[in-house]
């Protein structure tokens, strides 16, 4: 099959989010088997240099990208017009297409283009489906607009958990058009860990020191107002918190740094800033457990890399992972400051739970491999192309 990928970022793009990630396994994925593999995206690559206005092609590990050039940008989100020149001139060469996320042009010119010539196409929504935090009217609007036809004309829409689904279904689509479909975890990276040991160091932290790890963008939706006050809740002198990730530059941050003043335990939280490839395997390998309090997370790709790398995990129920985390690898709370804390306390003083959990992360990370994700997309464009 000659697949398309319809996507806002992508590799080298890692610091704006998992889908980035996520994007790039399917596609590498869906190439080894043998198929054409493409990916129209554009040329944002991160928030803080200016994304090129001509577009340009790149091959990355058997996959055809086109950056298509970007005019206008409002942050992750931009105007790629370029990307309606490449669908008028190549839609047609493609079996299908897969369309990631809700809130872009590249797949929405995509998506029109592919109904007026006949390609049939599935809509991974990544979560956005429903709006939450803000933006509410906003995106009311778009959905009216654009939103509800990009769902209306996919062949199957695409969820990452049963969670997810449910949102989908409350959106007004009939249950037999939604797959579930789980994220997935690059086993291989986590083959040949780093010693534990060499950020514990560089932060003169004592082999003693628990570690509580957040990995993630800085993010209103990732709450870690809440994730601060919980550990401020803690009250335990050997707990230290690490929060890394890219900066999306809306002031998120800075609020978070009055929130960490305002603890009283400022000493013992540190802004690492994003962390990739061996950084990243360090912190988690250093950590004693990595805590995801998000408001609503339709995967979880940081605890997911946790679990790979032999770390337990909190995870809250809005997040898609709990099921693979639940009484397993970790814990899964309720998003509030008491029920995070609590949690936190509990993998620190009951070492028999948190050496189990420890443990059991060796079966339950070869159950998060990207194999049988990629298989359900290829079954899945095959029988989009019978119908």
């Amino acid at each position: 099959m000659n697949i398309l990928f319809c996507v806002q970022n992508y590799y080298p793009a890692l610091s704006l989010g998992g889908r980035v990630t996520q994007t790039v396994a399917l596609a590498e994925g869906l190439a080894a088997l043998g198929h054409e593999v493409t990916v129209l995206t554009s040329s944002v690559l991160d928030l803080d240099s200016r994304p090129a206005i001509r577009g340009c092609w790149e091959m990355h590990n058997g996959v055809q990208v086109y950056y298509a050039g970007t005019w206008l940008r409002y942050r992750t989100t931009s105007f790629n017009p370029g990307a309606f020149s490449y669908c008028l001139l190549r839609l047609s060469s493609f079996d299908v297409i897969h369309v990631m996320g809700m809130y872009d042009s590249v797949g929405v010119i995509a998506m029109f283009l592919a109904v007026l010539k006949g390609i049939p196409y599935v809509l991974e929504p990544a979560g956005m489906l429903l709006p939450v935090l803000r933006s509410f009217h906003k995106k009311e609007i778009y959905h009216l607009l654009v939103g509800r036809r990009m769902v209306s004309g996919a062949a199957r829409l695409i969820a990452t958990s049963d969670h997810e689904s449910e949102d989908i279904v409350r959106y007004g689509v009939a249950r037999p058009r939604v797959l579930v479909r789980r994220h997935g975890v690059n086993l291989e990276e986590f083959n040949e860990l780093p010693t534990r040991g060499f950020l514990r160091q560089a932060l003169g932290l004592s082999p003693d020191t628990h570690i509580i790890l957040f990995l993630g963008r800085i993010s209103p939706m990732k709450q870690l107002d809440i994730l601060i006050q919980a550990f401020a809740a803690l009250d335990i002198n050997e707990a230290f918190l690490l929060i890394a990730g890219p900066d999306e530059g809306d002031g998120y941050k800075e609020s978070l740094e009055h929130v960490v003043s305002a603890t009283g335990v400022s000493d013992r939280i540190r802004f690492l800033g994003p962390l990739y490839g061996t950084e990243k395997l360090q912190a988690l390998v250093d950590a004693d457990q990595l805590v995801m309090s998000s408001h609503s997370e339709s995967w979880g790709h940081a605890g997911a890399e946790a679990i790979a790398a032999g770390t337990p995990v909190i995870v809250t129920d809005k997040c898609g992972l709990a099921t693979y985390v639940r009484d397993r690898v970790g814990l899964v709370v309720a998003a509030d400051v008491l029920s995070i804390s609590d949690a936190m306390r509990r993998l620190i003083v009951d070492r028999p739970l948190y050496e189990k959990f420890k443990r059991n992360t060796i079966d339950v990370s070869g159950d998060l491999s990207w194999d049988e994700p990629v298989r359900l997309m290829e079954k899945l464009y095959k029988e989009s192309l019978q119908r």
